[in-house]
């Protein structure tokens, strides 16, 4: 009798046993083996300049097991960063070394990035992962808090741009910070306010007065007919924002539309009485027929280089302005004075393989490196500044190759 109980009381052992062991085997796998948390809190996110690194430090823990809240040494960590669309943009990989990885980050676009440990690797080539903690729980867990920095820069608004006196522009300019919400507004529990304190603004070299909260007045001498504006922000600690505007100089560019239809009606003046002088030359003595093709290339040239001196003066006013225009302005004086060298020779009727050489460089000037100095500055232009002064060139170099004896005949 007592062995037959015996007997039944090891197999109902034996019954309930896996269940117990199950049952624990459940229990152990619901919680996670390691855990990855910033070593500062993180409860909203951290607020930092564009272009200046952001030093970000986790700590490594066991909180299973044996080794619980010791330090996983010489780990490889993957950290997934993430900018606030949800976009993955990067994945980082550290090594824990004594439990706590240390590691800089920056970026040159305004942005709110999250940082998330995603998995670590042991020194046993065991990975543990966060995916396994929202699926079937194993004792491969990860438990991970992130951390999330707001990348921000200088939002600058142009207000009023005064350009009715001639030689004159007063600006008016609103900054703040470019991610953060209205006034004094919280973002994710934290109050960052759009209020900014100890910033220097400066427009054209100038250093602008705060007229309202947020608000900079400047004002500023200009002589092109349209007002090129470099606005500079500075804060202690924070990059420079730097932003141009290039609006319509009024009283400026009537100037400039008086001086250009005069020279152009000179120029075509020029260019009938040549014709002219040609047709009457031609009836006088019909055997010779003098070419005007050279003079006509002389004066489209001449043309050219008046545009390469224009570029010349915007250049130079720009350096003035702190504008980094520097290749401009030096390209525009070597193309200016070309194109007067080969305007000389093409009304003497000399050397025309420097003459057409003399028209091919402005035209390379006047697009690529006037493209290059406003793209610079994602300053907006319309095909017209480009296209015009590249037809006026692709001319004179037409006109002078259309009768190459008439420059053996000087």
């Amino acid at each position: 009798m007592k062995l037959k109980l015996a007997t039944l009381a090891l197999l109902g052992l034996l019954l309930v046993l896996p269940i117990l062991i199950n049952a624990s085997a459940a229990q152990a796998q619901s919680n996670s083996m390691i855990t990855i948390t910033p070593t500062t809190p993180n409860e909203a996110p951290f607020h930092q300049s564009v272009g200046l690194n952001w030093t970000l430090s986790f700590d490594a823990v066991w909180s299973y097991g044996d080794n619980i809240n010791k330090p996983v040494e010489n780990a490889t960590v993957h950290i997934e960063v993430k900018n606030r669309e949800g976009t993955v943009l990067e994945t980082l990989k550290f090594n824990t070394t004594l439990g706590r990885f240390t590691f800089n980050y920056t970026t040159s676009t305004a942005d709110i990035l999250t940082f998330t440990p995603t998995s670590i690797t042991t020194q046993t080539e065991q990975t543990y992962n966060t995916d396994t903690l929202d699926s079937t729980p194993n004792l491969n867990g990860l438990s991970s808090t992130p951390i999330k920095v707001m990348f921000d820069t200088f939002k600058i608004e142009l207000l009023n741009c005064d350009t009715g006196t001639l030689g004159k522009t007063v600006t008016t300019v609103k900054v703040t910070y470019q991610l953060l919400n209205s006034t004094d507004l919280p973002y994710d529990k934290v109050a960052n306010s759009k209020v900014l304190n100890q910033i220097t603004v400066t427009i054209n070299g100038v250093t602008a007065t705060e007229t309202q909260p947020n608000t900079f007045t400047a004002e500023s001498n200009l002589i092109n007919p349209t007002a090129y504006l470099n606005v500079q922000v500075s804060e202690e600690g924070w990059t420079t924002k730097v932003t141009a505007f290039n609006p319509v100089h009024t009283a400026n560019e009537r100037i400039w539309i008086y001086a250009v239809g005069a020279v152009s009606a000179l120029a075509l003046a020029a260019v009938g009485l040549r014709l002219v002088l040609a047709r009457k030359a031609n009836h006088d003595n019909p055997a010779v027929k003098p070419s005007s093709w050279p003079f006509i290339g002389a004066i489209l040239l001449g043309g050219s280089s008046a545009v390469s001196f224009f570029w010349l003066l915007t250049g130079a006013e720009g350096c003035m302005h702190q504008f980094d225009w520097i290749l401009l302005t030096g390209f525009a004086v070597a193309t200016f004075v070309l194109g007067l060298v080969g305007t000389v020779l093409a009304f003497k009727r000399r050397l025309q393989p420097v003459a057409i050489a003399a028209a091919i460089l402005p035209m390379l000037t006047n697009v690529l490196f006037v493209k290059a100095a406003f793209d610079s500055y994602m300053l907006p232009y319309s095909l017209l500044t480009l296209l015009a002064p590249a037809s006026l060139a692709i001319a004179s170099i037409i006109a002078l190759c259309s009768d190459d004896e008439a420059f053996k005949k000087p």
